[in-house]
């Protein structure tokens, strides 16, 4: 895995124009994590952390 943490994986998925509308950075990586945003695959935190280990 390139990412040291989760949130940076959730960062990776968050646009420029995400955060412009949104305005509010946890916001966006709960999106991303729900699903409802991204531009990847949708990985939950136990699931990074696991194939991280």
């Amino acid at each position: 895995m390139k990412y040291a943490t989760y949130e940076e994986f959730l960062d990776s998925q968050v646009t420029r124009l995400d955060l412009s509308y949104l305005e509010d950075e946890e916001l966006a990586r709960q999106l991303v994590e729900l699903g409802y945003r991204g531009s990847g695959e949708v990985i939950k935190r136990e699931e990074f952390y696991s194939r991280k280990a």
